[in-house]
This record gives structure tokens, C-alpha cells and sequence, in this order.
């Protein structure tokens, strides 16, 4: 497989997808540390306070930021996977694989047809009918 396509298509969704775990428990830390110091300055009384979220919610809060990278991992690893096993051609402008969509406006509306992986950038598309 082509680098440049095993980049664009896993490696960087796969990036997004961490770097938004990591950011989403970054963020629950920081909010219950902020609770915590609200507390304590609105009560103005030194005791050990914790902020007890149920670790469920700790887990669907911080993948809440890593679905989108998941999603167009998942996406992208089927899409490769096709393509591999020539179920899908590769676009003819690029050499990306190409990805089974339904046209919504023009002549063909409602049609099948094989678009470009990298579209807008490359506008490679093959008619199916």
C-alpha cells in the first residue's frame, strides 16, 4: 500500500482519534479540580472535598471527543480493506480507492457511482448506473 494512502486513511484518524481521549480527560480533570475550588471558595470551609463522578461517566465524556477519529478510522479501515481485496477501484486521477456514493444533484440524481477518496482536492469518479 501506497504511504501516502496508509497515512491519510489510518494513521491520522487514528491520531485524532487519542489526541481527542486525551484531551477529553484533560478536561474532566481540570472541570472536577474547578468544582472543587468553587466549592471551597464559595463555602469558605476547609474540608476535604471530592467531586465523586461515577467512572462511567468520566470514560463517555472523554471518548465523547475520540468518536469522530474512531468513526473515520473504522470508515477508512473498511475502505482500504475493499480496495485491497478489489472490491473497489482505485480513482483514476489519483490512485486513492474510491468510495460508493449516491448522487444528489445533476443528471444521475439517486444513482450510484464510485467517487474519489480525496474528494473535493481530487474529483476522480467512475458512472456505476
Amino acid at each position: 500500500m501506497d504511504s501516502r494512502i496508509k497515512r491519510r486513511m489510518l494513521i491520522i484518524p487514528l491520531v485524532y482519534a487519542v489526541v481527542g481521549a486525551i484531551i477529553g480527560f484533560l478536561m474532566i480533570y481540570f472541570i472536577e479540580h474547578q468544582l472543587i475550588n468553587m466549592f471551597h471558595a464559595v463555602s469558605k470551609v476547609e474540608i476535604e472535598v471530592k467531586a465523586n463522578f461515577p467512572y462511567f461517566v468520566y470514560l463517555i465524556l472523554a471518548f465523547s471527543f475520540a468518536i469522530p477519529g474512531l468513526k473515520a478510522f473504522i470508515l477508512n479501515l473498511i475502505a482500504v480493506r475493499q480496495w485491497r481485496s478489489g472490491l473497489s477501484p482505485s480513482c483514476p486521477v489519483c490512485g486513492f480507492p474510491m468510495i460508493q456514493r449516491i448522487a444528489r444533484r445533476g443528471p444521475y440524481i439517486g444513482q450510484c457511482f464510485w467517487g474519489c477518496y480525496q474528494y473535493p482536492k481530487c474529483c476522480g469518479k467512475i458512472h456505476i448506473g
